[in-house]
């Protein structure tokens, strides 16, 4: 049975396309299993270089948001400072998930063109910078709480949380975020639906200014008036790019 939407039903949310790049090509992304990732095989563009498959991406969707996943980063090798510079050079309005552990770490970030940096709590060494991050940079900062089997996956350990939207309500009214992206890894590259709606729909009914994005499972346009009935700003979305769900939905536009 759907949870209640929220109150406020708001306007579609924007589809910010999504590009998983690992040792020089963008991947496949599937339930979270990076050791299983393979180089993606998409009906949009027969390439895996990121700079190809990002315009490819940028004409679909017409868009210049792109967000992208460094996992070279994200499994503790060196950041692709080049690919993401010039990505900003290009023009691309970057989100960039490129495994922040400090706080401090984020000027180096926006000093290669980043627009807005990831704080992942998966790789964040200590909650409270989130507040830091807050005040120095305000809502260029996205928080990521990625979910595994319902449960958040967090990098510092000191606290316990027992629900996911315990978490969330701490990051917005203790910790000051502007942004939260709710990430159901298990449903990423899949088609079994967005699994984070009542987080959404919960945290939107307690902060309405808090932009909220989701990601993880997104099969289609058919999902986005869900989405935006349950408070989401905008949508995450890799597979059903390159499978062409959303072709005819941006060629309406």
């Amino acid at each position: 049975m759907e949870s209640e939407p929220t109150r406020r039903t708001k306007l579609l949310p924007r589809v910010i396309p999504v590009m998983d790049v690992m040792s020089g090509q963008v991947v496949h992304a599937v339930a979270g299993r990076r050791s299983e990732y393979q180089p993606i095989r998409s009906g949009l563009v027969h390439s895996t270089d990121p700079l190809i498959v990002a315009e490819a991406l940028r004409s679909l969707a017409r868009t210049d948001e792109l967000y992208v996943a460094d996992l070279d980063a994200l499994q503790g090798r060196p950041r692709q400072r080049s690919l993401i510079a010039e990505l900003a050079r290009r023009g691309f309005r970057l989100w960039l998930d490129a495994g922040l552990r400090f706080a401090d770490e984020a000027s180096a970030l926006f000093d290669v063109g980043v627009s807005i940096v990831i704080a992942g709590l998966e790789t964040l060494e200590i909650l409270e910078d989130v507040a830091i991050l807050a005040t120095d940079y305000g809502d260029h900062i996205a928080v990521s709480l990625d979910l595994r089997e319902g449960q958040p996956m967090m990098k510092d350990r000191r606290r316990t949380w027992n629900h996911a939207i315990a978490l969330a309500a701490a990051l917005v009214h203790e910790l000051e975020a502007k942004r939260l992206i709710f990430l159901d890894l298990e449903r990423v590259g899949t088609s079994a639906g967005p699994g984070t709606l009542d987080l959404c729909r919960q945290i939107q009914a307690q902060a309405e200014t808090v932009e909220c994005l989701v990601g993880g499972g997104v099969r289609g346009p058919e999902d986005l008036p869900l989405l935006a009935a349950h408070g989401a700003d905008a949508v995450l979305v890799a597979t059903a790019l390159h499978n062409g769900r959303f072709r005819e939905f941006f060629a309406a536009k």
